[in-house]
């Protein structure tokens, strides 16, 4: 910093363009990240293929073979323990 001629205040020495810079990201609001509501911690990022391979073939199982069998004990408000034997398998 030099002093300014016959005064007492110093004089500062910047670039233009720097303190352009620091200004407009000063006022540049920071981008705000989405939340994804149908994957909240980010997990099927954190999966392998063979991870995803897994998780697929048990859903599509479920899916498939045990809920049928689900809605039906539900309906008749019964307890079927082969649900749990056919989840087991």
């Amino acid at each position: 910093m030099a002093k300014a001629k016959g005064g007492r205040f110093p004089i500062a020495r910047t670039n233009l363009r720097t303190t352009v810079a620091k200004t407009q990201r000063m006022t540049t609001p920071a981008k705000k990240p989405t939340f994804r509501w149908e994957d909240p911690f980010l997990l099927e990022d954190q999966l392998t293929e063979e991870e995803r391979m897994v998780r697929d073939s048990a859903r599509d199982y479920c899916q498939g073979q045990l809920m049928p069998g689900i809605i039906e004990a539900n309906r008749h408000e019964k307890f079927d323990r082969g649900i749990l034997s056919g989840f087991g398998s």
